[in-house]
């Protein structure tokens, strides 16, 4: 029983310690200087969130009134449009570079025909800008639609190519017709 009164002081004291330390803290008062201090650190730190908060709207393109209270999902959402915006203009310079390696062959082949027809799944253009496929691309397609190379005999609507002797004598034939010589 002595042991429960022992405890029992001993619970007392440390509710009055904790009372008392309570007291202590309420009565305590900080100097003017102290508080000054306190609320122009707190101002800085104000002004810097609101100017970091600032930042993010710009950088996020929100406005002022968005709520940015989750900005894991905010931040999320604006890596993978970043992404995406990103992969398409990737693409989009990989194109632009096949079309003008297209454009060197302007001369051999019809290009018009050319766009249309070949399978461009073959082709590849790696982050360098390299080109691979293409030649064998048009190879192949050569082989199945010819009338992609330009000046080729073998186009059927073309008109054939004459000899000096046929075309000198087709002259006169000509000319007689007309009544020219």
């Amino acid at each position: 029983m002595s042991e429960n009164l022992n405890q029992d002081n001993n619970q007392n004291l440390n509710d009055d310690n904790t009372n008392n330390s309570s007291e202590q803290i309420e009565n305590k008062v900080f100097s003017e200087d102290y508080v000054k201090a306190l609320r122009g650190e707190s101002k800085q730190y104000r002004l810097r969130a609101k100017n970091y908060e600032t930042k993010l709207r710009q950088i996020l393109s929100l406005d002022e009134d968005a709520d940015i209270s989750d900005l894991d999902t905010l931040i999320h959402n604006f890596q993978e449009n970043l992404s995406k915006t990103q992969n398409e203009r990737v693409e989009k310079a990989k194109e632009l570079l096949f079309q003008a390696e297209l454009k060197k062959l302007e001369n051999q082949y019809n290009l018009k025909l050319v766009n249309k027809l070949l399978d461009k799944s073959k082709i590849t253009v790696d982050d360098d800008g390299n080109i691979s496929g293409l030649q064998e691309a048009l190879k192949e397609l050569e082989k199945e639609f010819p009338e992609i190379v330009k000046n080729n005999q073998s186009n059927g609507g073309a008109n054939p190519v004459l000899d000096g002797k046929k075309t000198d004598r087709l002259e006169e034939l000509f000319k007689k017709a007309l009544k020219l010589s």
